[in-house]
């Protein structure tokens, strides 16, 4: 046996030997790592509830025993401190309804956490424009200086997690992706390329397409607020302008004053919740009420006083 291989062998030997205590290490030290999650995954599901950032899904996962011992054990690369280089044993995921939002979830994590550049990456934004498949932001965070001067916090301050950020779209492709097990272009075979990049294309087109509906809501309510102000006649009927009219009308004004002064709280309902108004929107089609303006003559046969 040559001289070299001893080496290698000696040197295996040794990275079969620190992988396996640093299994045994992660094993003791497991329950903390998942607090540690647990306490992430809160923080961003308290800070995208305070500034309103409506989303799918905020979810946590801590890495087990053994999916940690099977990344360090693999032969593509070596650690020599496996429980501070591997920087996904606590991982948190964000799925976004619209693509535009994400950024917006971006800043809000990296206004609450320390965001570690080098290790980050930016999947959704592919150099190739060309390419197609996994689209995904992935930010390594730890906890900042302020929390980690409270007492629940100052154990953590070698922890880190990974965060993904993700339209739903996007997590269909990275779902469907995984199931198929292609780690990249090269081992899809050719006629399968051709179907994948379509489909890549699709969702890529309804993220797209999505976002402008959600803008065109915006709009459409902003030229219902005019036109009603203006006493255009022919606003139609829908969940919409029914808010709007709600919002702008004298007579639901007075009602709302009447019932704050006995304590009920009737304010305009959150940017984020469920339309409550699909029932009303409902009953005005079956009674052939078409337009703001016929539903108006109608709500003002009464004061605010007769509603109570």
């Amino acid at each position: 046996m040559s001289d070299s291989m001893q080496f290698s062998n000696v040197d295996n030997q040794e990275i079969d030997d620190l992988n396996e205590k640093s299994r045994r290490d992660y094993r003791e030290k497991w329950a903390r790592h998942r607090t540690f999650t647990e306490e992430v995954q809160s923080i961003v599901t308290k800070n995208l509830i305070e500034t309103g950032v409506d989303v799918a899904v905020v979810e946590g996962r801590t890495k087990s025993v053994e999916s940690f011992f099977g990344k360090i054990s693999r032969d593509d690369k070596t650690y020599s401190k496996p429980l501070e280089e591997v920087t996904d044993l606590s991982g948190c995921r964000v799925i976004t309804y619209y693509n535009d939002d994400i950024d917006t979830v971006e800043e809000i994590i990296r206004n609450n956490f320390i965001v570690d550049e080098r290790n980050s990456e930016r999947k959704d934004n592919p150099a190739n424009p060309k390419e197609f498949g996994y689209l995904s932001r992935h930010l390594i965070v730890s906890m900042n200086e302020d929390r980690l001067k409270l007492g629940e916090f100052k154990s953590f301050k070698t922890h880190k997690a990974e965060i993904q950020i993700r339209s739903v779209l996007q997590h269909a492709w990275a779902a469907i992706e995984h199931k198929l097990q292609y780690k990249n272009k090269h081992d899809i075979p050719e006629p399968i390329q051709r179907r994948l990049f379509q489909i890549s294309a699709i969702l890529e087109m309804a993220d797209d397409q999505f976002k402008y509906v959600r803008r065109k809501v915006g709009t459409l309510r902003d030229e219902y607020k005019n036109e009603i102000k203006a006493g255009e006649t022919t606003v139609p009927v829908n969940v919409d302008s029914v808010d709007v009219f709600l919002e702008t009308s004298t007579v639901f004004a007075e009602l709302r004053s009447h019932l704050d002064d006995v304590g009920v709280n009737v304010s305009p309902r959150p940017k984020n919740s469920k339309n409550p108004l699909s029932k009303l929107n409902q009953t005005l089609f079956l009674a052939k009420i078409k337009d703001v303006a016929a539903f108006e003559m109608l709500v003002n046969r009464r004061t605010s006083s007769d509603w109570l």
